[in-house]
């Protein structure tokens, strides 16, 4: 009986054939903002090419190009994800309840993710996260 040697390790990704930025369609709020003329001049290429490829309008491949940009760099960066879960003190003197998360079902701000806590936190902050996976 024979076994084909197969290298150990992440296997190839398929090949692409359409840009990264098609992947999703979202909900659009319009925003202003200033870029540095080097980004603004690679993102005017960038969309270029989206355009071609998904035959679409200016507008709409520079924001769907912005889009996907922001969502990566939100969804990577670590130090932003930690900070996010630290309480502000501030705010958690000033709030009635401590700054415990609203009871389930509160809709003072449904867009907002409150920090778990647990019965063993210390009293200014978060309980020591566990590696994940054990």
């Amino acid at each position: 009986m024979e076994t084909a040697h197969r290298k150990p390790g992440r296997p190839k990704a398929s090949e692409r054939t359409a840009p990264l930025v098609l992947e999703t369609d979202r909900n659009l709020t319009k925003i202003e903002l200033a870029l540095p003329g080097g980004t603004a001049k690679t993102l005017t290429e960038y969309a270029a090419w989206v355009q071609h490829c998904a035959d679409m309008g200016t507008d709409q491949a520079i924001t769907t190009t912005v889009d996907f940009a922001l969502r990566e760099v939100f969804r990577r960066d670590r130090l932003w994800h930690s900070e996010r879960r630290i309480p502000d003190k501030k705010s958690a003197s000033a709030a009635p309840n401590g700054g415990l998360p609203s009871p389930a079902g509160s809709t003072s701000n449904p867009g907002t993710v409150a920090p778990r806590r647990t019965a063993e936190s210390p009293p200014g902050g978060l309980a020591p996260r566990m590696p994940e996976g054990r």
